[in-house]
């Protein structure tokens, strides 16, 4: 019944305005006002945009910002023509190159610093054909080739492409329409494939058509009509390409990844998912994809010589991810249901992420002309591409020098949970809104069954207690301080001062015995088990940080300092400071590692 309501909804009103309707509601229900949002490792963040124009630079697999930092790359669109050119970062103002009509919503133009910073590449088209150009920052072009470009080679001279008028007939946003062809008498697969290109000597040659692309490791799902290729990418430290083989009809697809080295010899097919969507090479035999299989989207980091492959652990959501080193991954989730899409920073050794900034997605923009922000990092600043408003702006974000070691960093946990954690957990202070709180933190539903939370709170004595310290720590009412500790004392076995400072979203695992003095200062997101005390020695209470996971029966005495992300072992006494995402056991208590 509400599927087909739905539909209907959709059929009558349209699909944005559906989505319009949708997250509006849950904004207002759920009395969530922001728009951006960011966290304490952003020093700034600014709007680069042309007044009524929409402005944006592309995909994420590209460089905006030139090497000192001072200009980002833009289209802006004119109709039918993009604008390319660069913002000055200091000043704001947009300076004109050139424009093009080869252009789309995803990609851009494939803009992109040339080799010098001082000229840029673009693709075109002159009538007939799709080109390239080489502009200098004066709008001088310096060179045309006569075949587009999707990735560069710049080490070796190459460029690599595919057609893109097939790429814009089977996946809208990618390829360029400008074309006027009938597409089934368009369509060759023995025609279309892998294209190289000299830089030098304009030589075009064809590295593998379509037609042997589906003669390699056939499977029956590849037994769609159609077949093609998107998302070339060149390995920067040897050479490799990678490209995805997508087959499609008009309901769903299939894709897998080549692998060839820059010889043209493949150097391996990978297919172990339903379905690869995102990609950034790790090193010269890594490359990190985002990819759904069983349903479920994952992270895997593949070794493409030998196809082995480690899970991402943490991670439920589609992202574009970049890598920053051999540790640290930067990457972006879509909207939720407030509307929010996130950028998260995260660690490939730790299974460790945090968000750091946070930006509304207007419903109406669906499809083709969604909005993804395709982050990009430079150095501490990163570039992403919004429509928050009516129309796309780009944004500077800059972050300060730790912001792969600041604090807020959380384990296993999916991204989306953390996005909504993080932003949203209320700080209303009625009962009602903390079993909701409650309720929201441990499913990570934007909303639910108000009998399943009334009898969570009811039978689950862990529930009850997790609500009422969390009722506690909302209200600046003494006296009804007083009553909830009173409460948790006689009920539940447990003595948590009224007068002592917690965080957001603590949770108390197996609720009995613990005990946390008047003095003691906890972060957001810590975890006690039972028989955990928090105490004083001479008159000085310990201050714990956020994320720390204190097992059954630790002791953590006197006026120390307990890190971000640290873990207790259990029975530990802990009477020194514990730094950050250390593992501290024993009695006395010392250090035996950092957190995995």
């Amino acid at each position: 019944m509400i599927q087909q309501i739905k539909k209907l909804l959709i059929k009558t009103i349209g699909f944005s305005n559906y989505r319009e309707i949708l997250v509006q509601m849950m904004r207002i229900k759920d009395s969530v006002s922001i728009k951006v949002s960011s966290n304490d490792d952003v020093i700034k963040y600014e709007k680069y945009f042309v007044p009524n124009r929409d402005c944006f630079f592309g995909y994420y697999d590209l460089q905006s910002l030139n090497n000192d930092k001072t200009k980002l790359l833009s289209h802006v669109i004119e109709g039918e023509q993009a604008t390319v050119g660069y913002f000055n970062v200091s000043t704001k103002q947009f300076v004109k190159i050139a424009s093009t009509s080869a252009w789309n919503w995803q990609m851009g133009a494939r803009l992109q610093w040339y080799k010098d910073d001082e000229s840029i590449v673009f693709n075109d088209f002159d009538g007939n054909d799709f080109i390239s150009k080489i502009v200098n920052l004066k709008g001088e072009v310096l060179k045309t080739f006569k075949f587009p470009i999707f990735d560069l080679d710049k080490s070796n001279g190459y460029a690599y492409f595919t057609d893109f008028t097939i790429l814009h007939h089977l996946r809208r946003g990618y390829g360029y329409g400008n074309k006027n062809v009938d597409f089934e008498s368009y369509y060759d697969s023995a025609n279309n494939g892998l294209f190289r290109a000299n830089l030098n000597t304009g030589k075009v040659e064809q590295i593998i058509s379509i037609k042997d692309i589906i003669r390699i490791l056939p499977k029956e799902t590849m037994s769609f009509k159609y077949h093609y290729i998107n998302h070339i990418t060149v390995n920067k430290q040897n050479g490799d390409v990678m490209f995805f083989h997508l087959c499609t009809n008009k309901s769903s697809w299939y894709a897998r990844m080549f692998f060839f080295d820059m010889n043209g010899k493949i150097i391996n097919v990978i297919d172990d998912f339903d379905r690869v969507s995102y990609y950034d090479w790790y090193d010269e035999s890594h490359i990190l994809v985002t990819l759904i299989i069983d349903g479920k989207t994952q992270y895997r980091l593949y070794n493409y010589h030998t196809k082995e492959s480690r899970i991402v652990q943490g991670i439920s959501t589609d992202g574009h991810p970049t890598v920053i080193n051999n540790d640290i991954f930067i990457t972006d989730t879509y909207a939720n249901h407030y509307g929010m899409q996130s950028v998260y920073v995260g660690s490939l050794k730790n299974y460790k992420y945090k968000n750091i900034f946070s930006i509304y997605h207007s419903p109406r923009k669906v499809g083709e002309h969604r909005c993804d922000l395709h982050p990009r990092i430079q150095g501490s600043l990163i570039n992403i591409d919004s429509v928050a408003e009516k129309h796309r702006s780009q944004y500077i974000i800059s972050t300060g020098d730790n912001l792969f070691k600041g604090k807020g960093w959380i384990t296993n946990l999916s991204l989306d949970r953390l996005a909504f954690n993080r932003q949203y957990s209320t700080d209303k202070r009625g009962l009602f809104s903390c079993i909701k709180s409650e309720y929201l933190y441990l499913t990570n539903r934007p909303c639910g069954n108000w009998l399943k939370m009334l009898y969570l709170y009811w039978i689950s004595p862990t529930f009850k207690v997790n609500v009422l310290i969390r009722r506690m720590q909302n209200t600046h009412s003494s006296f009804k301080r007083r009553l909830i500790r009173n409460k948790l004392e006689t009920h539940h076995g447990m003595i948590i001062d009224h007068r002592c400072k917690i965080g957001k979203n603590f949770r108390a695992e197996h609720p009995v015995g613990i005990v946390i003095g008047a003095g003691a200062i906890l972060g957001n997101f810590c975890k006690l088990y039972q028989n955990v005390t928090i105490g004083q020695k001479e008159g000085k209470f310990p201050k714990i940080g956020d994320d720390v996971t204190i097992y059954a029966g630790a002791c953590i005495i006197g006026d120390i300092t307990i890190g971000n992300n640290a873990v207790i072992g259990a029975n530990a006494v802990v009477i020194n400071d514990v730094p950050e995402n250390s593992i501290a056991v024993g009695v006395p208590a010392r250090i035996v590692g950092g957190k995995k």
